[in-house]
């Protein structure tokens, strides 16, 4: 006789971690490096996004592209949920472009230039606040 499962595992979505972090942007903290690892709403957040991640591992094991589309999307969850230091948003752009360069990497084929894609990610990103990342013109 076949059993039905009694319970099962509700999926974590990207947009379960976004909600998880952007009430702390609606309370004024403006980086993830501000936020007190010991605050309850923090802990709660951060298994949020640990079992997202978990998740998405496991979903992109053994599957390049999978796994590039991956790390791309937790390098952006920072400023999806709103995070605007601009310290920190240099750190996530350097985070952006190793990404780029680890795909360049492993692909057959090369990409377009990095830099531009760097710029163009970012200015989609719409950061906005006094917190804009300046370019030098190319």
């Amino acid at each position: 006789m076949e059993q039905i499962p009694t319970s099962f595992e509700k999926k974590t979505t990207k947009a379960d971690v976004i909600v998880a972090f952007r009430k702390f942007i609606d309370k004024g903290v403006v980086s993830p490096d501000s936020l007190d690892l010991n605050d309850p709403e923090v802990i709660k957040a951060n298994k949020v996004l640990d079992a997202w991640a978990e998740q998405e591992e496991k979903i992109s094991a053994g599957n390049r592209e999978t796994r590039h589309k991956f790390n791309f999307e937790r390098t952006m969850i920072v400023i999806n949920a709103g995070f605007r230091d601009p310290g920190y948003l240099r750190d996530v752009l350097g985070w952006l472009d190793q990404d780029l360069e680890n795909v360049d990497e492993e692909s057959p084929e090369p990409l377009p230039n990095r830099g531009h894609v760097s710029k163009r990610i970012i200015g989609n990103a719409r950061i906005f606040d006094g917190a804009c990342l300046k370019f030098p013109k190319s």
